[in-house]
Formats: C-alpha cells, sequence, structure tokens
C-alpha cells in the first residue's frame, strides 16, 4: 500500500517545520502593526491634501464674490450716459452760454 512508512523521526522534523500558532500569531500582529501605520500615513495625506482643497475653494468663492455679478453691470451700464447723448447736451449748453453773453454784452 503505502511505499514507505513515516517512521517516528520523519515525522519529528515534518512537526518541527510546520508553524506554531505562537508564530502564526506573532506574524499577524506584525502585518496588521503595518497596515495601521500605512492607514495612517495615508489618512494624514488625505487630511492634508483635504485641507488644501478646502482652502483653495475657499479661495475661488471669496474670489467669486468679489467679481462683480454681470447683472449688475448691465444696470450700470444701462445708467450710464450715452456720450452722444452728452456732447448734444453739453454743445447746448455752450451754445445757450454763448447766446448770453452775446445778449449781456
Amino acid at each position: 500500500m503505502l511505499a514507505q512508512k513515516a517512521d517516528a523521526v520523519l515525522v519529528k522534523e515534518v512537526l518541527d517545520k510546520k508553524a506554531n500558532t505562537e508564530d502564526l500569531l506573532a506574524l499577524k500582529i506584525k502585518i496588521n502593526d503595518l497596515i495601521n501605520k500605512k492607514l495612517d500615513s495615508f489618512n494624514e495625506k488625505f487630511e492634508s491634501s483635504n485641507n488644501k482643497i478646502k482652502q483653495i475653494i475657499d479661495n475661488v468663492s471669496q474670489e467669486i464674490i468679489q467679481k462683480s455679478n454681470i447683472k449688475d453691470v448691465c444696470k450700470l451700464l444701462d445708467l450710464k450716459a450715452n456720450t452722444s447723448f452728452v456732447e448734444k447736451i453739453l454743445n447746448q449748453t455752450t451754445q445757450e452760454l454763448t447766446y448770453k453773453l452775446n445778449i449781456i454784452n
């Protein structure tokens, strides 16, 4: 049946090479520590990046608030006097003043 029977020495050698529970637990603890260190490092980098992004968004928001609204600019432009109208009024005023000065003199 079996080509070779396991003798006590061979069984002892195989069992000695087998990992024991203490070794596996120690390895598990080391792996968990490494994972936690990596996660902590990642969380620190994430928080730092997140804070930088928040600051950039806040800065852009402040810039947008300070910029003119297009509706406000249109209202101001509508209220602005037309240059040809102003020139016409100034010419009329000049003519009237000239006429009145000629009458007085």
